[in-house]
């Protein structure tokens, strides 16, 4: 997902939400990609989960099913 977006979304100042992906990208949990464009305006940084960040996205999901299912 192109960050200008994840940022709409999120509806986080662009810098605020910098810092969070480094956090997760230090962890381990996405990779950003830059695309370079004809000029710096035009660039684009890709954010992706890594498989790391996949796995623990799932296992997050399922927690949340059991505390919601009373398992």
């Amino acid at each position: 997902m192109k960050f200008a977006v994840l940022a709409e979304l999120t509806e986080l100042p662009a810098d605020t939400l910098s810092k969070q992906l480094k956090h997760l990208e230090d962890s381990g949990y996405i990779s950003r990609t830059r695309e370079y464009g004809s000029t710096r305006a035009k660039d684009a940084v890709w954010v992706a989960l890594t498989q790391t960040g996949t796995e623990a996205y799932a296992q997050h999901v399922a927690a949340l099913k059991a505390m919601t299912e009373g398992s």
